[in-house]
This record gives structure tokens, sequence and C-alpha cells, in this order.
């Protein structure tokens, strides 16, 4: 039925449906974010189905090549849409020039004439089936399908969620200052989340009437505030809890609307913990990751994991057993570390005990698979518990002395000596180690704070206006940006999408 629905159709297919790429989708090429994944429905009689074929054999000997074959042929439509051709590494284009003594071949024209032919009708023929839904290399539990009304689901992994009656869990709240935490504390009972207690963390110059607007804060849940004894990044070990699994953030974000936990379908129900791999790609070139993974070699030195702070469910039995032997190696406060190398000198700010270090320490004891089951974030993606509510800059002018107000303005704006955003990016402040890798689609740029660091795969990125589309013809763009298969894209947002500026809303 759904071929009679959809036909005549090239291609019959799915879209990506989950929510990996929901941090980042936005700077994704068009032509991957509307590109219909491979298993899809192929009418090998179709015309256009038959130019695409013949040009993915005729692109075998060149860089092409190592693309997968259903992106290429979305690139390849793109193209002929927009004129744009994908993006190709340089030293890609130079080492094939070398090879084969000839340029990388440019084929806008033919497959601007496949458009012409095949693509402006009313119908198109890439079809999206609502029979197959693709939530390739996608972690789900049973909230994400709970509307799925596809009879094939392509790609998911599927985990149990949260029990209240298995996992009581306390949310440790980092604060620094002017009771910041309070924001999160009101509003976290609007959020559907796993937490039966808070303990918030604050410095021990607190003031009694901060102490106080924070334990009545506007909250069903029951929330102790503890004055720090030990500097700020010992609040993992130091935090007092009392159930048997905990997690932390800091009061410059707040709850997310929906906290995912994901646990094993088995009789261990294993808590699934997201994981960057600890290599040249995602993390050495970032100053804080490649620290912390230089600190947690001291338990496992064949450890090849980072974890961020946030994405950790810490089971308290083991944190306690971790922070009792992290204190017998660097001291109290980690006043030791300096001595093995762990910093430069004694002055310089220690990388404190970390989720990094614990699952560390767990793997040197052998029980880290016992205990939790680890996801490669750069395959099956990941999502954030807990939501930024004040920007990094106003974390970095905090880090610098300078107060953060409610209303997200900077009072006092002259004061003090602002640190550098890489300084404050390898402190202990800012908690994330990255933007999030994505090696399961072609990599996008990863902001590092003051470097950019862009991959060497053949990764199309979004191009400037071709010839014919002036900067500024907003109202051209907004018409002919939107992928025919999928005109729900069109919308006021895909203005934006290029930088044509002062545009006006989309009406399509």
């Amino acid at each position: 039925r759904s071929f009679l629905e959809h036909g005549p159709f090239a291609i019959l297919g799915s879209k990506y449906n989950g929510d990996s790429w929901d941090k980042f989708r936005d700077s994704l090429p068009l032509s991957l974010q509307h590109h219909i994944n491979g298993n899809a429905v192929y009418n090998v009689t179709h015309p256009l189905f038959l130019n695409l074929l013949d040009q993915l054999e005729s692109e075998s000997d060149t860089p092409y090549n190592a693309i997968p074959y259903d992106y290429r042929i979305s690139q390849i439509l793109v193209e002929g849409m927009l004129g744009v051709l994908p993006e190709v590494p340089p030293l890609i284009i130079k080492e094939y020039l070398a090879e084969n003594g000839k340029e990388l071949p440019i084929n806008t024209g033919k497959f601007r004439k496949w458009w012409d032919m095949y693509c402006e009708d009313e119908k198109s023929p890439i079809q999206e089936s609502h029979v197959i839904s693709n939530y390739a290399s996608t972690n789900l539990s049973p909230r994400h399908l709970a509307d799925e009304t596809a009879s094939i689901i392509h790609g998911a992994k599927h985990y149990l969620p949260w029990e209240q009656s298995r996992h009581a869990i306390t949310l440790v709240v980092s604060d620094w200052q002017e009771g910041l935490s309070g924001h999160l504390i009101s509003h976290i009972d609007s959020s559907k989340h796993p937490f039966s207690k808070l303990v918030v963390m604050v410095p021990e110059s607190t003031s009694s009437s901060d102490t106080d607007s924070l334990v009545h804060a506007n909250t069903s849940l029951h929330a102790s505030i503890e004055k720090r004894s030990r500097p700020d990044y010992m609040d993992l070990c130091t935090a007092p809890i009392d159930t048997e699994w905990f997690m932390m953030t800091n009061s410059y974000h707040v709850v997310a609307p929906h906290v995912e936990l994901l646990f094993t379908n088995d009789e261990q129900r294993r808590p699934v913990i997201p994981f960057v791999p600890a290599d040249e790609h995602n993390c050495d070139n970032v100053c804080r990751c490649h620290d912390i993974h230089e600190s947690s070699l001291r338990f496992a030195p064949d450890n090849d994991m980072v974890i961020q702070d946030f994405d950790m469910l810490f089971r308290t039995e083991e944190r306690n057993a971790f922070c009792s032997e992290w204190v017998r190696r660097y001291g109290e406060e980690g006043e030791r570390l300096h001595t093995t190398g762990m910093s430069s000198s004694p002055a310089e700010k220690p990388v404190g005990p970390t989720a990094t270090s614990f699952v560390s320490y767990l793997l040197m004891l052998g029980i880290a698979d016992n205990v939790y089951f680890f996801s490669d974030s750069t395959i099956f993606g990941g999502r954030d518990n807990f939501i930024r509510e004040y920007s990094e800059e106003e974390e970095m002018a905090a880090a610098s002395g300078i107060p953060v107000l409610s209303s997200h303005l900077l009072r006092n704006r002259g004061a003090g000596d602002a640190k550098s955003r890489q300084e404050v990016k390898c402190s202990r402040r800012i908690q994330d180690i990255q933007a999030p890798s994505t090696s399961f689609v072609p990599q996008p740029s990863i902001s590092t704070g003051t470097e950019t660091d862009t991959t060497t795969t053949l990764s199309p990125t979004p191009a400037p206006a071709p010839t014919g589309f002036l900067p500024g013809r907003c109202e051209s763009w907004c018409h002919i940006v939107p992928i025919s298969w999928h005109p729900g894209d069109a919308h006021p947002g895909m203005c934006s999408w290029w930088p044509c500026g002062n545009c006006l809303p989309c009406q399509v």
C-alpha cells in the first residue's frame, strides 16, 4: 500500500528520526540532514535511480567512493538542486591529483539536468515512507517509541528506563556564588527526573540567609546545603550521599525536561554510560579532555574512555572507595599531584577527582563492566540531562570573580582580571569536555575555544551561496533550501540557515 501511495518513486525510505543529532543538527550539511537511509526501497526501473547507480559506479576510483552510498546520493541531488559541491579536504584532492594526474571531476551541470528532469515536478521521485523509521545508532528507551507507528524500525538499540523501586538517586549541585542553584532547585519539579534528594555544595563563606533561602526553595525534594571544607574540585568526593546512586551538575545548569537514564535489559540492569574515545580526533586537541584523560591513566594505563562528569551515574559505594584511594595517593586537596607529574607546579589548580578517573579506578579493579555498560557517544549519541542556563561567557566571568545576576546580565563588567576562554576551559569551572563528537556521521568542525579542529574526512559543509543567488536574496533561499521530499522542514528558520542577512520571515 505504501508503494502505491508514494509511486512512482526512485527511492522510498526514511530520514533519520532519532535525537542524536539534536545538539548540532543546524551545523550539518543539508545533504546529510535530509538523506534517505540506505535501508530503503529502490525502483530499479526508474531512470533517476539508474542514473544515480551509474554515477556511483563511475566514482569507484575517486574520493567520493569513501562516502556511504546513501549519503552520496543525497549529495548528488543537493548539488543538482543548489549547485553546491560537497567540500572535500584539500589534502585528499592533492593526493588524488598526484596519483591520477587529473582534478576531481565536477558534474554539477549533469546533476542539475537530472534535478530539472526528475525532481522539479510536484511529486518528487525521492519519497519518505512512514512504514520505515530510521533510528540508526540511537540508544532508546520505551518512551521514545511510545507514539511510533512505523512497522519497520531501523538501527535502534533498546534499553530499559530508570525504575524508582530499584534506584534511589541523589543530585549533587556545585554552587559558587549568589545562590544560583536556587534557580535550578525551584524549577526541578517541572522536570521528569529520577532524583529523590538534593545536595548543594556551596562556598564556606556563604551567608546564613543564602543557605536558608536555598533550603526553603520551592521544591518537593529534600534539599541539604553543605558548606565546603575542601576546594570545589573535591565536590565529587566530599558530597555526603546516603542513597545508592548519585549524579552531579552545577548551578550554571538546570535539569532537563526529561532526564534520560538508560539501563541494560538483563538481570544486572547496569546503567548505560556514554563516553568519548580518548583519541586524537575526539580528545587530544581539547585541553580539558586531554588533562582529564591523562590524570585517569594513573589508575588504569589502558583506559581509552573519557566520561563527562554530568553524564556519570555514580554508585556511592564505589565512589567512597575511589575517593579514599585518590586521597591516599594525592592528598586531601590534591596537594601531591605536582609530585606525580599530574600538575606542572604546586600553584596550578589541579584536576581533581573526575568521572573519568572514577571509571579508570574501576577498570584497575576489573569491575567496571560489572557495574556499568559503556556506550560510545560518537556512534550512538547522547542526551544532555542538564541544560546550560547561563552562558559560558557568564561562567567565565564568574570564574574571574565577576558576579552573575539572575537576569543573565553581568554586573561590574570592568571588575577583576578576566581570564581567557582557554584558561577557563582548562579549569574545573566549565564542565563540558568538548562539543559532541559525531564520527557516526561525517564530522562537522569542533570548536575548542581558540582553535578549530577540522577533520580530514569527506565532510561536505555549508558553502557560500551559489551563482545566481546573491546575498540578501532571502526569499529565493527560503523557497529553494527546503528539500522537496520533506516539505515539513520548510519553516521560517530556514532563512537563517544560509548567511544571507536581513532575512524576512519565510512564507512557505
